[in-house]
Parts: C-alpha cells; sequence; structure tokens
C-alpha cells in the first residue's frame, strides 16, 4: 500500500511506474492494476518468509540475487530509472545485483537493522533517527527519516479538514475498529465480542478486507444481533471510515500514519515484533494508547470514551506527526521540484483562519519539547487562547508566507516592564532550510517600523541550540543573571531600554 501510495504520485508527475512482485494476492494484484500500473509476476526465491525471526533474517545471498536477477528480467527491455524495493528479506545483496542495471535505488525500510546498498533510504518511523541508519548505508545515501515522509493514498490528505473538524466535538460516539486484512489469528472477533462484554454503547464500525478473514463468520453474527455494530467488507474508503470515527482501535502498521494524518485517536494494538519501535514513539508523544494484548483494548475503550479532553490531546498530537504529503515529498526528492519555491518569507497579520495551522504547529513533538508547557495541547484550549490574543490590541501575530502558504508565525507578546516577548514557529516540515532566520528578521523589523524604540527580548530553552543560533544572527545577545535558569533571556542590544 505504501508503494501503491509513492506510485500513484509519481504518475501524477508524468513517471511511468511497473510493479515487480512474488506471491501477491491477487485483491492486491487488482488494485495495483487499477490504479493503472503494470504488474510482472515472478516466481517466490525466498523459502524463509514465514520464519519467526523474517523481520530479523535476511535471505541467503544467493535467494536475494536470484530474486533481483528475476526482477530485472520481468521488466525486460523497460529501463527503470528508479528501482524501488520494499521487501523485509532484502538487504546490500538483492540491492548490489539491482543497481548493476544502471538504476538508481530507492530503499524502503522500518526496521534499521542491516545493511544495505543504495542511493536514497526511506523510513517513515515517528521518532526514527537518521544515525540509527549511518552505520547500515553508502556514506552517500541520502536518508528520508520521519512521519514527515509517511507514503499515504491521496484520498487521506483530502478527508483531513473535515476529520480534524470532527475532532472538535465533545461527545465521542463512534468507534472504528480495524486490525489489518489479514486478521491474524481472528483478533478482530476477538476484539468486537471483548468490546460488546465491556458495554460499548458507542457505534463500532468493523472493517474485514477479505472474505477468507477468519473472524468474519463471528463478526457477522455479532453486527446482526447488534443495532450499534455494522461490518464492512472492503470499503470504497477507508479515509472516509476514519474521519467519522472518534476512536479506532487498530494495529502499529502502516495504518498508525493513515490515523495520524486524520487526527485519529487509537487503542493501537501490537500484532507483529516489528511494530514495537512505531507503537512506542507514538505513545511515547501521547498520540497513541499502545497494548500488547487483545484482552487489554475494551478497558482502554471504555475509558478514553469517556474522557472527551484526553480524546482532543491525543488528536492534536497524532494530526501534528502527519500531514499527507509524505509521498508528494519523496516524489521531490526522487525527481526534483517542478515549481521550487522562492526562499523569502512574506508578512500578514494573523486571522481566525490561521487557528487550526497554528495549532498543528504547536502540537508538533520537537515545539511542544521545547516550549514551557509540554503536554498536549486540544483544541478547545488553543482556541480560547488563539481567540483571547487576536482580540488583545497589544499582541501581534504575523504569519510568514512562500507562494501563499503559511511557513511559519512571529508572535509579539506585550510585558509589565513595557517590553515585548518575542517567539516563533515554523512549519514542522520547513526547518533546516534557513527560514526562521529570515521569518524573524522580518517580523522583528515589520514590527519595529511601529512600535519604534521598544525593548524586544526572547526567552529560549538551553538545549534548544537551533532556536538560539536564529536569534543570534540578528543581533539578539543572552541576558546576565540567568545564568542557572533553564530558559535563557536574550535581548536585543540596539533597542533602548
Amino acid at each position: 500500500m505504501r508503494c501503491l501510495a509513492l506510485a500513484d504520485v509519481l504518475t501524477g508527475r508524468g513517471c511511468e511506474v511497473r510493479f515487480v512482485t512474488a506471491a501477491m494476492p491477487t485483491d492486491l494484484i487488482d488494485l495495483i492494476e487499477v490504479a493503472g500500473h503494470e504488474v510482472r509476476m515472478i516466481e517466490p526465491s525466498d523459502s524463509g518468509a514465514d520464519r519467526p525471526d523474517w523481520d530479523r533474517t535476511s535471505a541467503a545471498p544467493d535467494e536475494q540475487q536470484s530474486d533481483a536477477a528475476a526482477t530485472l528480467a520481468a521488466l525486460g527491455d523497460w529501463r527503470a530509472d528508479w528501482l524501488a524495493a520494499d521487501n523485509y528479506r532484502f538487504d546490500e545483496h538483492w540491492e548490489r545485483e539491482a543497481r548493476g542495471s544502471g538504476a538508481r535505488l530507492l530503499v524502503v525500510d522500518d526496521l534499521a537493522n542491516r545493511r544495505h546498498d543504495c542511493d536514497m533510504l526511506l523510513d517513515h518511523t515517528a521518532g526514527r533517527e537518521a544515525d540509527e541508519y549511518r552505520p547500515f548505508v553508502p556514506d552517500d545515501a541520502e536518508l528520508l527519516i520521519g512521519a514527515d515522509f509517511a507514503l499515504l493514498r491521496p484520498e487521506f490528505e483530502a478527508a483531513r479538514p473535515r476529520s480534524l473538524e470532527r475532532r472538535r466535538s465533545a461527545r465521542p460516539d463512534r468507534l472504528l475498529v480495524s486490525l489489518g486484512s489479514t486478521d491474524i489469528g481472528g483478533l478482530t472477533a476477538k476484539v468486537l465480542e471483548a468490546l460488546v462484554q465491556e458495554g460499548i454503547g458507542a457505534h463500532i464500525d468493523v472493517v474485514l478486507g477479505s472474505e477468507a478473514a477468519p473472524s468474519l463468520p463471528r463478526v457477522s453474527k455479532l453486527a446482526d444481533a447488534h443495532s450499534n455494530i455494522t461490518l464492512h467488507h472492503r470499503p470504497e474508503s477507508m479515509a472516509g471510515l476514519m474521519a467519522a470515527a472518534d476512536l479506532a482501535v487498530g494495529a502499529a502498521g502502516t495504518t498508525s500514519w493513515e490515523r495520524c494524518c486524520l487526527g485519529l485517536p487509537s487503542v493501537t494494538l501490537i500484532i507483529a515484533d516489528n511494530q514495537q519501535t512505531v507503537a512506542r514513539n507514538l505513545e511515547t508523544l501521547d498520540a497513541i494508547i499502545a497494548v500488547p494484548d487483545w484482552t487489554e483494548v475494551a478497558p482502554a475503550v471504555r475509558d478514553l470514551l469517556s474522557n472527551p479532553r484526553r480524546l482532543q490531546e491525543m488528536s492534536a498530537v497524532a494530526a501534528a506527526i502527519v500531514d499527507g504529503k509524505g509521498a508528494q515529498r519523496v516524489a521531490v526528492a526522487l525527481l526534483g521540484d517542478p515549481v521550487p519555491a522562492a526562499d523569502t518569507p512574506s508578512l500578514r497579520p494573523a486571522t481566525a483562519d490561521d487557528s487550526e495551522t497554528l495549532w498543528l504547529w504547536r502540537n508538533d513533538p520537537l515545539m511542544r519539547r521545547m516550549a514551557k508547557s509540554q503536554g498536549p495541547i486540544p483544541w478547545s484550549a488553543h482556541d480560547l487562547w488563539y481567540r483571547r490574543a487576536l482580540s488583545n490590541a497589544r499582541t501581534v501575530i504575523l504569519i510568514g508566507e512562500i507562494g501563499g502558504t503559511p511557513v511559519g508565525m512571529v508572535r509579539f507578546d506585550p510585558r509589565s516592564d513595557g517590553s515585548f516577548l518575542v517567539s516563533i514557529n515554523l512549519d514542522p516540515h520547513r526547518r533546516g532550510r534557513g527560514l526562521g532566520t529570515k521569518l524573524l528578521a522580518a517580523g522583528c523589523d515589520r514590527f519595529l517600523e511601529k512600535m519604534i524604540g521598544v525593548k524586544l527580548c526572547a526567552e529560549i530553552d538551553r538545549s534548544n541550540a537551533a532556536s538560539e543560533r536564529i536569534f543570534e544572527r540578528i543581533g539578539f545577545v543572552p541576558a546576565r543573571g540567568d545564568e542557572a535558569a533553564q530558559y535563557r533571556t536574550y535581548v536585543r542590544p540596539g533597542d533602548p531600554a
């Protein structure tokens, strides 16, 4: 599914995409072909795919080389510019053989436990660090790491606005249960039966992706017996079901990023060892409740449905992690940006329409870590603060834009001594491009044009070296007297006291 999401975006950029696969279920082949991509089948060459250590042990080198040769043979005279490999049983042996064709190689991974011979590596796990892959890739390999690059189908980005609008409701009443198309061990039925026994009164949408799912008979019986349960076979729009839900029960796979994009809080069941990192990282960020066993799902659901504020907090964090544009970012990394954006932001006053954007930026994990209040900010609390800030005649909030798209905010808050406290926040996806310095400089200049002689200061967490550099570049210097404090005060010496 993640490869299909990328293929669709690449096709939209004028590329021709083909899939080469072994042992692919027929319904998934149909899905790829309906999307307009050709599928070439090869014979499976690895007999160890069902091993319990499949996510820790690669296939034998000769089997990998044979598979790579078969892949290239299946393409025939059709020469690929890029090959994208997404297979837990492959490592540098498959990749070295495949690169012999002259194509560049993108590896999609989320394990960080084996060597790769590639030009680019993508791991869209939230919280993953690039340093985890450096020992496993060539020195010149480009790393696309983190949830900014989550490969989601366009329907999720399209459903995001109305889904986030629903998160502002104070009365949760709809639950989505979707534990993957394979329904391993009949988990869906076990979870649904536990929810019924727990007395969950919310409407429950249950998704089973296959007619062969082990849970189908029991889930069908429960749906017939309970008016608040609806069974969905391979729904046309998973994004639509997620957007309509207030809470989900799901697995810690690719659907984790789909739920995040839609701001959908979840009780996440860990059903495979390779999902541990995803679940642990998302729970650390407060985006999900992770449970290791299906028997723990129903009590967690009951507690969350009775706590609307907690659901709003989880929604805020989840929505800030994934915005649905990851496939486009990967396409830009592969092909280049067809319309390079200007690098100098223009400024305008903030309006009520900016509220949601600033809410998402404020709940970004890095921003939370550097803020004085590090907990998630639910929509209701943010909305109240923002309306008050806009109505305060002395508070100034400026929005920086590039090409009409907001990229950052500079805020000036009055203090009791007559000075103004300056703060800045960037679109998390725009960090590392030098925009912070340009935005802050332009914002301070704009503010001081009207507030001549006003003293500016900033309070910066001592661990936030990047923010310190931004302020220092435009003339702020550390003030004296707070050497032992967690937050260092910076002032503009050129501004009169």
